[in-house]
């Protein structure tokens, strides 16, 4: 169904016989390599249930846009198997994240060079106005652009010291 979202992965997990399995997020045109690396190496040398840096956690304060979430594929099957609700179906992950203490869900720490300080800087792409935003940062630059080239453009600009909660 349209709405299975974690059903789809799963199958497109076992289709292509995965073991780590990295969501990445589509309203996110800034996903950047060095991120999902460093995901990736987290996840494999902590060994969680979920590694993440999609969102800021603690003193990790990834903005949002750059990262992803990183799990085993039997995690993934898992979580096919016993997530039942329409919105755990939906959302891949949110199964785990309702029950966090239930999971070993590990932030990967920001480096300083991409960390802003604090949580809820937003570079993803919920709304226009979040597309225009990323559009007027980003002018200039080329498509491969690290995050910490952004970053560097980001603290540069008007859009530094703010917030976006959306």
């Amino acid at each position: 169904s349209l709405g299975d979202v974690l059903g789809r992965y799963a199958g497109a997990a076992r289709a292509y016989e995965a073991d780590i399995v990295v969501r990445i997020c589509a309203d996110r045109p800034l996903v950047a390599p060095e991120a999902i690396d460093l995901a990736v190496t987290t996840y494999q040398r902590e060994k969680p249930d979920l590694a993440f840096n999609h969102i800021a956690d603690g003193e990790s304060h990834w903005p949002r846009g750059f990262g992803a979430e990183v799990l085993a594929a039997e995690q993934l099957y898992w979580l096919d198997e016993n997530a039942v609700s329409q919105p755990h179906r939906e959302h891949v992950t949110l199964y785990m994240w309702d029950r966090r203490a239930d999971f070993k869900i590990i932030p990967v720490p920001c480096p300083g060079e991409i960390d802003p300080g604090y949580a809820g800087v937003a570079l993803d792409v919920d709304r226009p106005a979040d597309l225009e935003k990323l559009r007027e940062l980003c002018h200039g630059l080329e498509p491969a652009s690290s995050a910490t080239t952004i970053m560097q453009r980001w603290r540069a600009s008007r859009f530094a010291g703010s917030i976006d909660v959306s």
